[in-house]
């Protein structure tokens, strides 16, 4: 598409309309800095494992009711490559290699969400060394010169209320020793919300002062129905929960304005 001409915004602002943007601008390449979370794991059904064509962030399959980010850039124009560079269980120490390989891909856009297994892990990360991780991370992306998207730690303590009664759940939670730091009989909830209040701080703090976008808390906002949910773990997002994921983190995408 050629770039709009000087009638072309002309004629847009008599119309009393904001004038289109350049496609020019819109990256080439998006890649995902984060965990199984961004991996779309056991995201529907009984399919146990990464399912990366389904992610909120990177996605490719057609007609999944998730419409990722990368989905997103392309029907606004963009001839964008997707990089999925997240691993599952990932940490916030693994952000250095993750951001390098971002670095290496030479990715315009990256969007990270990363800090869920901070908070699950036995014991969590300690406030102090996530932020150490995360500013030698963001070091390590910075050279890049990407749009950078930071999304806020999700509010993992909601699934006690949604599943906490649920046998099925809590003995799937045991058995696989998911999120124990959690989700596991007699885990101290008012800790866990402590530690991610301390973590959305630095994520928040992090993105101000590297001039990058921060999701304003969407994600640790967003609330969850059952059918958000995988069936198969009962902790990692399903379907819905990918889509929902998707909505609310391009709500402070750096393109959002263009869509």
């Amino acid at each position: 598409m050629a770039r709009p001409t000087a009638c072309a915004f002309l004629l847009a602002l008599l119309a009393g309309c904001a004038a289109p943007e350049d496609p020019a601008r819109l990256p080439d390449s998006i890649a995902v800095i984060g965990d199984s979370i961004s991996r779309a794991t056991n995201v529907q059904g009984e399919s146990f494992g990464d399912q990366p064509a389904h992610a909120w962030a990177t996605g490719t399959a057609p007609e999944d009711g998730v419409d990722s980010h990368f989905e997103r850039l392309r029907a606004l124009g963009a001839d964008i490559v997707p990089f999925n560079d997240a691993r599952s269980g990932a940490r916030m120490a693994d952000l250095a290699r993750q951001a390098g390989e971002a670095v290496r891909q030479r990715a315009q856009h990256v969007v990270i969400l990363l800090g869920a297994n901070d908070l699950c892990a036995s014991p969590p990360t300690e406030p102090a060394a996530f932020r150490a991780q995360l500013a030698q991370g963001a070091a390590a992306l910075e050279p890049l010169g990407a749009r950078v998207l930071v999304a806020s730690v999700p509010d993992v303590p909601q699934l006690v209320t949604l599943y906490g009664n649920n046998d099925t759940a809590r003995a799937v939670w045991k058995a696989f020793d998911v999120c124990p730091g959690v989700l596991a009989e007699g885990a101290d909830l008012e800790a866990a919300r402590a530690l991610l209040a301390a973590y959305n701080a630095a994520l928040r703090e992090e993105a101000a002062a590297r001039g990058w976008s921060w999701d304003g808390g969407a994600v640790f906002e967003t609330a969850y129905a059952q059918a958000d949910v995988s069936a198969v773990d009962f902790f990692h997002p399903s379907l819905a929960g990918q889509a929902r994921l998707a909505e609310a983190t391009w709500g402070a995408s750096p393109y959002r304005a263009w869509s």
